[in-house]
C-alpha cells in the first residue's frame, strides 16, 4: 500500500503527535491480558499509552492505546539450560528476579513495567 492510498482510505486513521504518557488501569475484558501465566494470578493493572494529537482536519484527539508492554532483550547464554522444563524454570526466575527489582526501584514506570510482565 502506497501512502498516497493510505491517506484516502477510510479506514486508515492518522493523527499528528503532540504528546504521549501512560497510565495504569484495571484490564479491560476481551481486550487486555488479565491473567499472568508468569505469576499465575490474574493481572490487576495494565499500562495503557495515550497519544494526544490532531487529526489532518484538525480536529483534537486522545488515543488510549492498549497492549503496549515495555520490553526489554536479555541474551540467553550458550551456557544456559537448553531442557525445556529446566530452562522454563530458568526464565520464570529470572523475569520474576527481574519484576521484583523493578518493584523495589519504585515509581510508576516500574509498577507499569512489572504489571505487563504477565
Amino acid at each position: 500500500m502506497q501512502v498516497s492510498d493510505a491517506i484516502n482510505n477510510d479506514s486508515v486513521f492518522s493523527l499528528r503527535i503532540v504528546a504521549l504518557d501512560y497510565y495504569l488501569a484495571p484490564p479491560v475484558q476481551g481486550l487486555d491480558v488479565s491473567f499472568s501465566s508468569l505469576e499465575g494470578t490474574a493481572v490487576d493493572l495494565v499500562p495503557i499509552v495515550r497519544v494526544f494529537g490532531s487529526t489532518p482536519a484538525g480536529q483534537r484527539a486522545c488515543l488510549h492505546l492498549h497492549q503496549a508492554y515495555p520490553y526489554f532483550y536479555v541474551p540467553y547464554a550458550d551456557d544456559l539450560p537448553i531442557e525445556p522444563a529446566e530452562a522454563a524454570h530458568y526464565l520464570r526466575r529470572m523475569a520474576l528476579a527481574i519484576n521484583t527489582a523493578m518493584n523495589m526501584s519504585g515509581g510508576v514506570a516500574a509498577a507499569a513495567a512489572a504489571a505487563a510482565a504477565g
